[in-house]
């Protein structure tokens, strides 16, 4: 999990699917990479929050998106791995405004 990701440049689209009640919003993005990789991100007051599942996780693994968020900043999204999406729901661990990496 990175915080504060450029994305200026060339890209695919930026997409927010959900936001909460606090203001904070989740989504995915498409990268310029021939691959197209779709990357999750939080955004929240100004600062973008690139929210991936580490590939050496789950073998496969060429993308991430996020789908929704609660007031308690738990997330719900999938990441794509050989050409399929699998569900995930990441839990807020510790303390900050946006939840830790998906677990």
């Amino acid at each position: 999990m990175s915080r504060g990701a450029d994305l200026s440049g060339d890209g695919n689209g930026t997409f927010g699917i959900g936001i909460n009640n606090r203001g904070v919003i989740v989504g995915y993005y498409v990268d310029a990479t021939p691959a197209q990789i779709h990357h999750g991100f939080i955004w929240f007051q100004g600062t973008f929050t690139v929210v991936d599942v580490p590939l050496t996780t789950f073998p496969g693994v060429t993308g991430t998106e996020l789908y929704d968020i609660n007031d308690h900043g738990d997330v719900v999204g999938a990441y794509i791995a050989n050409g399929h999406h699998y569900d995930f729901i990441g839990q807020r661990q510790g303390g900050g405004n946006a939840p830790d990496a998906a677990n």
